[in-house]
């Protein structure tokens, strides 16, 4: 591997084992990585070993010399789960994985992991329980499951053995464990935080001695230790989070509180009060049926009540008679203005959660598009138009949609609260009882539905995301559709992915509504059992009045506990369209920032430039390219279709980052320049032009409306598109239609011209830009071009090779490398390559039959 090349994963083998096993562990890991495409390194770590296991480093060195292998020498044992962290602050890779030297990963289980690579953040491997050997490591193993699941708040079928993490996740929480289990405590901190997992099933006959030794019932308790830390330290702010408006930590109260709570406190701490207001509300209207049921059931009890003396009293003072039936009216009265301020406290808290909610869903959404915006273009060039539409729109939704759920639930937590309390003054012993039905038919249904619902969510969350995508194809592609009688096929297609929704909405209202039937059946047997008890066993003390009031609660608390219920499922449904905004925001490639302005570029640089693309490392599109251009010069680009070209404009526009070598301006590197400032500098007319659904005037200038007519006509002169402009019934205000639907290709390609040249910059790339224009338009437009040469760096990719016979210098691209490169005559008078070229072109253009070009391939084939 080169050593500028950027691993893609980086392998962690500790050297604490036995003799041999070091060795194989690396010899099974590149026997694995050379039927993959990614690039990797292997870091091994002495770790005070013995010589035994250095020298098969050594020996591995040797042995795979092609293979990035570095021994890390540590003159003292520092502990597995420390290196673990030590190393991943040395590797260079983006993924970063722990190979077992003692157990010697299987190979079929390291190429599980890695067909999964690139899907998640975590890559992570189970194997159920009873995959276990021996009744007594099925225990052990489900003990283990259902202690990660607890502390990563996940419901993860299984958990053993290494993940494949991205390696920026491991560095925020460095040396934050030690000894066994610091990677259960790794990742259940990483889960908590929301970090997307994909789980892959690795059979249990396939793992080794090492992994199976694991399960021991000390080893239990130790994780169990280690894992503790991770509730002790949950509200903890982790070393090198982002600042108070990062939308990361989803499913955790740490991401309410930096999206919600900390940017708006005001609203945060008035929907805190409107919350307690309203269920203590709630608890006086309950507490007011106690005395005034004593006074129609037992008016010698009611005598020695506060409240009933209270009421008498305020009612002589008014100059009414304190008879039974005013006393129970003036009961009712108040009880009715408390119904009615509990009902205004909660329209406020509504109205509160949604005012925070619109604000954060405007927040998330302007920065989910800047961030897309400011996105790599070779990082955007794979995504789908439809599927970044999606991500933009469709988890800004569920952000609000999940922080109302969220205040839903602390709702019902503080009714249900205080509720609880209610019943403890009524009964202890039957509030206990009640608790332990409530609370467990709370943990049943969480239990039953948190997983499905977000699998649920999941779900409709990636099939509205292909509907999305193929809307947009489909519109974008209307002439193709019809030309070829699409029509059908593609309402066939979306009505099976509306048909697909169907299951998973209609078990998420299962899932969310579902509570509300417990619940109701609870209180129902809750109620008849007190009822029974009351009157077949009076020593207890339960009056009419006290069972009456425990009624009046617990159809309070019930629906207490469903909304607790519903917004959990809620919440779980809305998991993937958070991890989608957490993935943007945090993880989406960004185009470089910094550097300064520029002012002038009087010339270009290209030294030695190469590129691949990051999907492809291994295929050089570019290879050592170099060429100077200067202001007042014309260079012309040509070669075969995928000689590379237009990337040779796009690594100039600064689309693309060089994988070796740089383009320099004015003798520095484009990374001294802000890339607004660079790009401001330069007018680019594309082969695939885009039009924007606005008029004539706005497209030209791009919104800038500084600029003058004179210089818009004078732009549409030299591109040729004055005349036509001219003879619309608007003229420049006349509207184009969507991507100039209204405009010919010719026209369009016209006016992306005219847009380039208008504001005459310091450098001009024409990338096929006149491809849809006739000849006779074509040379009045290259004419156009000409004139402005002397003021401009200009770079022409053409395909005609007609049209650069004027060029100051010519250069011929073949398999990405430089072949032939000067003037028009002298490239001919050399008759190679671009001679053959230029003839069979100039056959084309006159209708005769042109010869075959030999590209790189078929001169290889001939040699």
């Amino acid at each position: 591997m080169s050593e500028r090349t950027q691993p893609v994963i980086s392998f962690f083998v500790p050297c604490l084992n036995e003799e041999g096993n070091v060795g194989c562990a690396i010899d099974r890991l590149v026997e694995v990585m050379r039927e993959t495409p990614h690039t990797y390194e292997i870091l091994v770590v002495d770790d005070a070993s013995t010589d035994a296991s250095v020298a098969e480093v050594l020996a591995c060195q040797q042995r795979h010399h092609d293979v990035a292998i570095e021994l890390i020498r540590n003159q003292t044992c520092q502990g597995l789960g420390p290196n673990y962290f030590a190393t991943a602050q040395r590797a260079r890779g983006e993924h970063y994985m722990l190979i077992n030297g003692d157990a010697v990963e299987p190979t079929d289980s390291i190429r599980a992991m890695l067909a999964h690579l690139g899907e998640a953040e975590a890559i992570v491997p189970y194997f159920g329980s009873r995959d276990a050997r021996g009744v007594n490591r099925k225990l052990i193993s489900w003990v283990f499951a259902t202690l990660v699941r607890l502390c990563s708040g996940e419901r993860l079928r299984y958990y053993n053995g290494p993940v494949l993490h991205k390696t920026a996740n491991i560095r925020r929480h460095a040396s934050t464990a030690w000894g066994f289990g610091y990677q259960a405590e790794l990742l259940c901190r990483l889960l908590r935080e929301g970090v997307s997992t994909v789980e892959v099933h690795i059979a249990n006959v396939d793992r080794t001695r090492g992994l199976s030794k694991a399960f021991r019932w000390r080893n239990i308790l130790s994780v169990a230790g280690t894992l503790g830390r991770v509730f002790r330290q949950r509200f903890a702010h982790p070393h090198g989070t982002a600042g108070p408006r990062s939308l990361q930590d989803f499913g955790s109260l740490r991401f309410y509180w930096r999206t919600a709570i900390r940017p708006y406190p005001k609203q945060a701490a008035a929907i805190l009060m409107l919350m307690v207001a309203g269920a203590l509300l709630d608890v006086l209207v309950i507490v007011l049926t106690i005395p005034m049921l004593d006074v129609l059931t037992a008016p010698d009890r009611a005598q020695h009540n506060p409240l009933v003396g209270l009421t008498r009293h305020a009612l002589e003072t008014v100059g009414l008679a304190p008879s039974i039936s005013v006393v129970i009216f003036a009961f009712l009265t108040v009880a009715s203005a408390l119904f009615m301020v509990r009902s205004a406290c909660w329209l406020w808290t509504r109205h509160a959660i949604a005012s925070v909610a619109v604000r954060l869903r405007r927040a998330t959404k302007g920065a989910l598009f800047e961030r897309f915006l400011r996105a790599g273009y070779e990082e955007m060039s794979r995504r789908a138009r439809g599927t970044v539409v999606n991500d933009i729109n469709v988890p800004a939704e569920a952000v609000v949609g999940a922080l109302t759920q969220f205040g839903y639930l602390l709702t019902g937590a503080f009714n249900a609260l205080l509720m609880g309390g209610v019943l403890v003054y009524l009964s202890w012993w039957a509030t206990l009882f009640i608790g332990i039905l409530a609370l467990g038919a709370v943990q049943a249904w969480r239990w039953f539905a948190d997983r499905r619902s977000a699998a649920c969510g999941g779900v409709l969350y990636e099939l509205r995301g292909e509907q999305n995508k193929l809307q947009v194809d489909a519109i974008d592609g209307l002439k193709i559709v019809k030309a070829h009688g699409l029509e059908s096929h593609l309402a066939q297609r979306q009505d099976a992915l509306l048909e697909a929704e169907w299951r998973p909405e209609l078990r998420l209202v299962l899932y969310q509504y579902g509570p509300a039937v417990v619940n109701e059946l609870i209180a129902v047997l809750i109620v008849l059992g007190l009822g029974v008890v009351t009157f077949l066993v009076p020593a207890l003390g339960i009056r009419f009045s006290m069972l009456a009031a425990f009624l009046l609660a617990i159809r309070r608390i019930a629906p207490a506990l469903a909304l607790i219920n519903q917004s959990s499922v809620n919440l779980n449904r809305h998991r993937r369209e958070l991890e989608v905004v957490d993935e943007v925001l945090r993880m989406l490639p960004q185009e470089r920032s910094g550097g300064g302005p520029i002012e002038r570029v009087e010339e270009i640089r290209m030294e030695r430039v190469s590129f691949a693309y990051a999907s492809r490392p291994e295929k050089e599109i570019l290879r050592e390219v170099s060429v100077t251009m200067s202001r007042g010069t014309v260079t012309a680009v040509v070669g075969p279709t995928g000689a590379g070209k237009s990337t040779i404009a796009h690594v100039v526009l600064g689309l693309y980052e060089p994988r070796a070598g740089g383009v320099l301006a004015n003798g520095e590197t484009l990374q001294a320049y802000r890339l607004a400032d660079w790009r401001s500098r330069i007018g680019y007319v594309s082969q695939d032009f885009f039009v924007f659904n606005a008029t004539v005037r706005e497209n030209i200038t791009l919104g800038d409306e500084q600029v003058s007519m004179t210089q818009i006509e004078w732009a549409a002169r030299a591109a040729q598109l004055h005349e036509f402009v001219s003879s619309l019934p608007e003229r420049y205000d006349t509207v184009v239609g969507d991507r100039g639907l209204r405009l010919s290709g010719g026209q369009c390609q016209r006016l992306a011209i005219a847009r380039a040249i208008l504001r005459k910059p310091d450098v001009l790339i024409f990338d096929e830009a006149t491809s849809a224009l006739d000849n006779l338009t074509e040379r009045a437009v290259y004419s156009a071009i000409n004139a402005l040469h002397r003021e401009a760096i200009i770079l022409v990719i053409a395909h005609r090779l007609s049209t650069v016979k004027d060029a100051d210098q010519i250069l011929v691209l073949q398999d990405g490398r430089v072949v032939e490169q000067g003037t028009h005559e002298a490239l001919m008078q050399h008759g190679a390559f671009y001679a053959r070229l230029y003839t069979e072109d100039d056959r084309r253009e006159t209708g005769e039959a042109p010869e075959p070009v030999e590209t790189g391939s078929d001169h290889a084939r001939a040699s």
